[in-house]
């Protein structure tokens, strides 16, 4: 994907995270009850084993040149 000039994407990554979802991320809407809080931070575990499938979070790196 181009970038606008002078940038370039140094790195991607991606997370997992089931806890974060369910807890309403950034909208403070709780969306699952907090007893399942361990539960899907296990299932947030397992799922980092493929990032890219499971990614409900991605942090972007970019590099002005």
């Amino acid at each position: 994907m181009p970038l606008a000039e002078n940038w370039r994407c140094a790195e991607i990554a991606y997370f997992p995270a089931f806890d974060w979802l369910a807890a309403g991320g950034f909208r403070q809407k709780q969306l699952a009850p907090l007893a399942l809080a361990p539960i899907l931070r296990m299932a947030s575990s397992i799922a980092a084993i493929l990032p890219l499938a499971f990614a409900t979070r991605m942090l972007v790196v970019l590099d002005r040149s």
